[in-house]
């Protein structure tokens, strides 16, 4: 999807079919209004021009809002919130220390220096493998998960290493921790 400037929505709306007949109806409206109707004492031509062009910018602003608020819409919804792993790898000389690297397709729910938490699918649950942390995000919206904490990871490391298919698609990646990674912090008793 291009990304479009205000005024790009501005000038699609003006140009539009249904914003071209809108503002020939009110011009027609406002030069009928100007000629033909009788003068009072209030001038009425230059009312008619001020609601002609009160008019047309209350359609203007309607519409280009109307715009930019599907062009949000179809964004939202083209980008998974959960977003699958497509690539597992040993991480790179500076990050020797961790596990590994998990590159996903692109998201927007998850950010740079994010925590995030890693489930592997089993018989439809869910157990929790890995704490990792988001090290990069690309141009093309690509994620960079580093797994810094393995939790249950071993027993499918090898399946996810080796860029198993079934075993990358059975990787759940939540931008929420459990509360038990962080020790104390939720004692409350």
């Amino acid at each position: 999807m291009v990304r479009k400037s205000f005024w790009d929505y501005l000038w699609g709306t003006t140009t539009s079919s249904g914003g071209a007949i809108f503002i020939l109806i009110t011009g027609a409206c406002g030069f009928a209004s100007y000629f033909f109707v009788p003068t009072i004492e209030v001038s009425s031509t230059y009312l008619s021009a001020v609601l002609c062009i009160a008019f047309v910018l209350i359609y203007v602003v309607f519409n280009t809002s109307y715009a930019i608020y599907e062009d949000l819409l179809k964004k939202l919804n083209s980008l998974p919130l959960r977003p699958k792993v497509i690539a597992a790898r040993a991480p790179s000389k500076y990050y020797s220390a961790y596990i590994a690297v998990l590159v996903t397709e692109p998201t927007e729910s998850l950010t740079n220096d994010s925590i995030v938490s890693i489930y592997f699918l089993v018989s439809e649950f869910e157990e929790l493998i890995a704490i990792g942390k988001v090290i990069n995000v690309q141009d093309d919206k690509k994620v960079h998960v580093l797994i810094t904490y393995d939790h249950d990871l071993q027993k499918h490391r090898d399946a996810i290493m080796n860029n198993e298919k079934e075993a990358l698609g059975k990787i759940v990646l939540k931008s929420a921790i459990p509360s038990f990674i962080i020790p104390g912090a939720f004692d409350f008793g």
